[in-house]
Protein backbone atom coordinates (compact mmCIF):
# COMPACT_ATOMS: atom_id res chain seq x y z
CA UNK A 1 0.00 0.00 0.00
CA UNK A 2 1.42 3.18 -0.64
CA UNK A 3 -0.52 6.38 0.93
CA UNK A 4 -0.45 10.12 0.14
CA UNK A 5 1.33 12.63 1.89
CA UNK A 6 1.37 15.57 -0.23
CA UNK A 7 1.29 18.47 1.19
CA UNK A 8 -0.35 21.94 -0.41
CA UNK A 9 -3.12 21.58 -2.69
CA UNK A 10 -2.29 19.19 -5.61
CA UNK A 11 -4.93 18.53 -8.13
CA UNK A 12 -2.65 15.81 -9.90
CA UNK A 13 -1.08 12.96 -9.03
CA UNK A 14 0.97 9.95 -10.92
CA UNK A 15 2.81 7.31 -9.48
CA UNK A 16 4.96 5.13 -11.63
CA UNK A 17 6.01 1.49 -10.31
CA UNK A 18 8.20 -0.03 -12.27
CA UNK A 19 8.06 -3.62 -12.31
CA UNK A 20 4.47 -3.39 -10.77
CA UNK A 21 0.35 -4.44 -11.33
CA UNK A 22 -0.55 -1.67 -12.43
CA UNK A 23 2.63 0.25 -13.51
CA UNK A 24 1.21 3.94 -13.78
CA UNK A 25 -1.66 4.99 -11.58
CA UNK A 26 -3.30 8.36 -11.23
CA UNK A 27 -5.03 9.60 -8.11
CA UNK A 28 -4.20 10.70 -4.55
CA UNK A 29 -6.15 6.99 -2.60
CA UNK A 30 -4.65 4.37 -1.44
CA UNK A 31 -4.01 1.43 -3.67
CA UNK A 32 -2.10 -1.90 -3.92
CA UNK A 33 0.33 -2.72 -6.38
CA UNK A 34 0.98 -6.36 -7.61
CA UNK A 35 4.86 -7.13 -8.21
CA UNK A 36 4.99 -10.76 -10.00
CA UNK A 37 8.44 -10.96 -10.47
CA UNK A 38 11.30 -10.65 -7.73
CA UNK A 39 13.60 -7.87 -8.13
CA UNK A 40 13.95 -4.23 -7.24
CA UNK A 41 11.70 -1.46 -8.56
CA UNK A 42 11.83 1.98 -8.61
CA UNK A 43 8.55 4.19 -7.26
CA UNK A 44 8.19 7.48 -8.79
CA UNK A 45 5.51 10.65 -7.50
CA UNK A 46 4.82 13.23 -9.56
CA UNK A 47 2.41 15.72 -8.14
CA UNK A 48 1.10 19.30 -9.15
CA UNK A 49 -1.27 21.64 -8.56
CA UNK A 50 -1.62 23.12 -11.50
CA UNK A 51 0.68 25.85 -11.57
CA UNK A 52 4.16 23.89 -10.05
CA UNK A 53 5.10 20.34 -9.81
CA UNK A 54 7.03 18.12 -8.43
CA UNK A 55 8.80 14.81 -8.82
CA UNK A 56 9.46 12.10 -5.91
CA UNK A 57 11.71 9.66 -7.23
CA UNK A 58 12.99 6.40 -5.18
CA UNK A 59 15.53 3.89 -6.52
CA UNK A 60 15.18 0.57 -5.45
CA UNK A 61 12.97 1.55 -3.32
CA UNK A 62 10.90 -1.61 -3.32
CA UNK A 63 12.68 -5.30 -3.16
CA UNK A 64 10.08 -8.25 -3.46
CA UNK A 65 11.72 -11.37 -2.21
CA UNK A 66 11.95 -14.30 -4.75
CA UNK A 67 12.56 -17.11 -2.58
CA UNK A 68 9.61 -17.61 0.03
CA UNK A 69 8.95 -21.27 0.63
CA UNK A 70 6.90 -22.86 1.26
CA UNK A 71 4.59 -21.42 -0.49
CA UNK A 72 1.80 -22.59 0.19
CA UNK A 73 2.03 -23.37 3.86
CA UNK A 74 0.30 -24.53 6.99
CA UNK A 75 2.43 -23.06 9.10
CA UNK A 76 5.73 -21.85 8.92
CA UNK A 77 7.36 -20.16 5.82
CA UNK A 78 10.44 -18.82 5.59
CA UNK A 79 11.95 -15.88 3.43
CA UNK A 80 15.77 -15.62 2.11
CA UNK A 81 16.44 -12.06 2.47
CA UNK A 82 18.70 -10.63 -0.07
CA UNK A 83 19.91 -7.49 1.95
CA UNK A 84 23.06 -6.32 3.68
CA UNK A 85 23.02 -7.83 7.22
CA UNK A 86 22.93 -6.98 10.18
CA UNK A 87 20.36 -4.79 10.33
CA UNK A 88 16.98 -3.81 12.73
CA UNK A 89 13.97 -5.13 10.74
CA UNK A 90 10.17 -4.19 11.37
CA UNK A 91 8.03 -6.99 10.18
CA UNK A 92 4.23 -6.62 9.50
CA UNK A 93 1.59 -8.68 8.44
CA UNK A 94 -1.40 -7.59 6.64
CA UNK A 95 -4.63 -9.45 5.55
CA UNK A 96 -6.28 -9.55 1.59
CA UNK A 97 -7.99 -6.58 2.25
CA UNK A 98 -5.12 -4.91 3.99
CA UNK A 99 -5.65 -4.95 7.44
CA UNK A 100 -2.47 -4.96 9.26
CA UNK A 101 -3.08 -7.91 11.40
CA UNK A 102 0.62 -8.50 12.92
CA UNK A 103 3.82 -6.78 13.59
CA UNK A 104 7.53 -7.65 14.85
CA UNK A 105 10.36 -6.19 15.17
CA UNK A 106 13.51 -7.93 14.91
CA UNK A 107 16.46 -6.32 15.98
CA UNK A 108 19.88 -7.23 14.41
CA UNK A 109 19.17 -9.80 12.01
CA UNK A 110 22.43 -11.64 11.01
CA UNK A 111 21.32 -14.66 9.10
CA UNK A 112 20.29 -14.33 5.63
CA UNK A 113 16.78 -16.81 6.53
CA UNK A 114 13.75 -15.14 8.87
CA UNK A 115 10.88 -17.50 9.28
CA UNK A 116 7.47 -16.61 10.58
CA UNK A 117 4.65 -19.14 12.06
CA UNK A 118 1.17 -18.41 10.34
CA UNK A 119 -0.33 -20.92 11.89
CA UNK A 120 -2.50 -19.06 14.48
CA UNK A 121 -4.08 -17.13 11.51
CA UNK A 122 -7.22 -18.42 9.14
CA UNK A 123 -6.51 -19.71 5.78
CA UNK A 124 -6.05 -17.35 3.30
CA UNK A 125 -4.01 -14.75 1.31
CA UNK A 126 -1.68 -12.40 3.29
CA UNK A 127 1.32 -10.18 2.75
CA UNK A 128 4.84 -9.74 4.66
CA UNK A 129 6.40 -6.55 4.74
CA UNK A 130 9.67 -6.10 6.32
CA UNK A 131 11.38 -2.70 6.35
CA UNK A 132 15.00 -2.79 6.52
CA UNK A 133 17.14 -0.11 6.51
CA UNK A 134 14.28 2.14 5.35
CA UNK A 135 13.51 -0.04 2.48
CA UNK A 136 10.76 -2.43 1.91
CA UNK A 137 10.72 -6.13 1.40
CA UNK A 138 7.13 -7.82 0.45
CA UNK A 139 6.14 -11.32 0.22
CA UNK A 140 2.78 -12.63 -0.80
CA UNK A 141 1.84 -16.09 1.07
CA UNK A 142 -0.92 -18.49 0.44
CA UNK A 143 -1.77 -19.99 4.39
CA UNK A 144 -3.67 -23.36 4.03
CA UNK A 145 -6.19 -24.98 6.41
CA UNK A 146 -4.47 -27.46 8.50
Amino acid sequence: MFKNYSSGIPNFYEWTFEGGDPGVYSGSDSIEIQYPEAGQFDVRLVVSDGFDSDTLLLTDYIHVVGKVYPNPTTGVVNLYLEEELPASIKADIFDISGHKIYEKQISEQTYPLISFDLSFLSAGVYTIRLEIKQRYVFARVLLLQR
